[in-house]
């Protein structure tokens, strides 16, 4: 869905009407429809394999994550360990791509598919979901020894 620019201040203190505190404060700051920033969230997955030849794809540019679960830079941070320790282990380039890809893909498609239930149920709670159950399932599957 998207919003025409004109208009998003308004609805984005309507948006946020019911809440008090912090929030109602900053709420009544943003009058100027230029100030919101209104952008679709987007959840990325790309298939296997996330590289070719000596180029590798990775953090958001592999498996980007909506904010829902609050992944996405440790993930990329995750994907750069793994590639140095894969380097390190002195095989051949072919190698290395195709460990880093065997040792990241499931931990990542968790994460994505998780982070993407929570925010189609934080958008409608008709979803069918347990969003404590997929966040836990996230937070183990980002805990877990890489």
């Amino acid at each position: 869905m998207r919003l025409p620019r004109e208009g998003l201040a308004a609805r984005y203190r309507e948006r946020l009407a019911e809440y008090g505190g912090p929030v109602a404060e900053y709420r009544e700051l943003i009058v100027n429809d230029d100030d919101v920033v209104y952008r679709p969230v987007e959840n990325v997955l790309l298939p296997a394999p996330w590289y070719r030849d000596r180029v590798a794809m990775i953090g958001d540019a592999a498996h980007g994550t909506s904010p829902h679960c609050g992944q996405g830079g440790a993930q990329a941070i995750e994907d750069g360990i793994v590639l140095a320790e894969e380097i390190a282990r002195n095989l051949p380039v072919s190698e290395v791509l195709a460990n880093v890809m065997q040792r990241r893909y499931d931990r990542c498609r968790m994460i994505v598919e998780g982070s993407e239930a929570i925010g189609r149920w934080e958008q409608d709670h008709t979803v069918v979901i347990d969003p404590d159950a997929v966040s836990f399932q996230v937070t183990m599957a980002a805990m877990a020894p890489l």
